[in-house]
């Protein structure tokens, strides 16, 4: 049988939360399953939410609607929102009314009681978002996060996963759950990672590829899972024709699928707007001699591995060249593992050439702070654009101008 994900929404738009749930498969039972009789009164508050009134669950607290989608009770009757619907046709990337707000804007991930192998696959979800260097970005901390993700075994009738839109305050939605029943050792990798970077495209406004028919991804017969008050808005420029790739599919048969050109499209549309955006400079430091690590791949290092700890984003430097912008180098002493970043790529003794981290300013404009370098015996060369941090190392002046975080 193979895997689907119902995929998972718990939606917040203005007073409505709707949670759309991930299941494994797209089999569902041809008698009825509601074991209890749902009013006229009801049915008529779902189908003004935007959902289909057939097959109606009446389960605690609420009511599974399309087989999937979960109602709290709380949520009917709300049309304080309103109900955007541009194009109806086949599949095409959605957004939703609400987008995260107060940009640019860092969000931080929190992975809360589960193992190391969800960890690492937040991690690898997060560094597929930071790779495309758009207005949002994600990292990973140990606490106080706005997105927490939890887990807990629900059996193998429970959701695969859910998390849920943005808020109506323009903040990403907070959670997202994994039914662990679903992932063990023996689970690929790269696939949670898959369902983990698909619950954060809900947070931050996504709504399913296949939003108008979700069988092209689930099988079974057409359903659309209707625009409501959380809203269904064509993002431009992508496709009307399906598209068996998307991270954004409603379903996954259990692979492991990263952005397609369009999901990219449809992102840097909503938080990139083709805009050459400034890419985090992520500091770690190695345990064991405190040498210093910067690098704009949040995904050499993840939230620390190889013996380095993660210390957070130091600041931002460009992916590509602006005018009045120059490269940024680094290079690496292999004996003792310590780096160097400068603009000049002439060879340093005993150092070798990396390659470009970025670009940044040699001289200080509007909008601009000082990236300073110290240098010790015992740590190596330090970087940083707090200069009180350089007690004990001697001062060697600033490296480059970037910007801050």
């Amino acid at each position: 049988m193979k895997k689907k994900i119902y995929v998972p929404i718990l939606v917040g738009c203005l007073l409505v939360v709707l949670v759309i749930s991930c299941n494994r498969t797209s089999i569902r039972t041809a008698t009825p399953a509601t074991t209890q009789p749902v009013s006229a009164t009801v049915l008529s508050q779902i189908g003004k939410l935007g959902f289909s009134t057939v097959d109606v669950q009446a389960k605690p607290g609420g009511y599974l609607v399309e087989g999937d989608i979960f109602l709290p009770a709380s949520s009917l009757g709300d049309t304080t929102a309103k109900n955007v619907n541009l194009l109806i046709a086949r599949t095409e990337q959605y957004q939703t009314n609400n987008l995260v707000q107060s940009l640019p804007r860092t969000i931080n991930v929190v992975v809360s009681g589960l193992g190391t192998s969800y960890l690492t696959a937040a991690d690898t979800a997060i560094a597929r978002y930071n790779h495309l260097a758009i207005n949002i970005t994600f990292q990973r901390v140990s606490s106080g996060g706005d997105i927490t993700i939890t887990g807990s075994n629900d059996g193998a009738n429970g959701n695969l996963a859910s998390s849920g839109f943005p808020t109506s305050t323009g903040a990403p939605y907070s959670s997202i759950h994994i039914n662990t029943y679903y992932f063990d050792n023996t689970t690929i990798a790269n696939y949670t990672a898959s369902v983990i970077q698909h619950e954060m495209g809900h947070c931050v406004g996504l709504r399913h590829t296949d939003y108008m028919n979700r069988a092209y991804s689930c099988g079974g017969a057409y359903s659309n899972e209707g625009a409501g008050t959380v809203g269904a808005i064509l993002i431009p420029g992508t496709p009307s024709a399906p598209e068996s790739t998307s991270v954004m599919l409603a379903c996954n048969p259990g692979v492991d699928r990263k952005f397609n050109a369009n999901d990219v499209v449809a992102l840097n549309y909503l938080y990139g707007a083709g805009l050459n955006l400034p890419n985090p400079f992520y500091r770690y430091r190695h345990t064991s001699n405190n040498r210093h690590f910067l690098t704009t791949d949040y995904g050499e290092l993840f939230s620390g591995m190889n013996g380095y700890v993660y210390e957070g984003i130091q600041c931002k430097i460009y992916s590509k060249q602006l005018s009045g912008t120059i490269a940024f180098y680094r290079f690496n002493r292999t004996s003792d593992a310590d780096f160097i970043y400068q603009t000049s790529n002439s060879p340093i003794s005993g150092y070798v050439l990396n390659g470009i981290c970025g670009y940044v300013y040699s001289t200080q404009v509007t909008g601009t702070i000082p990236l300073y370098r110290f240098y010790n015996g015992s740590s190596g060369h330090f970087f940083t654009t707090n200069y009180s941090e350089g007690g004990g190392f001697t001062y060697e002046g600033v490296a480059a101008y970037v910007i801050s975080n």
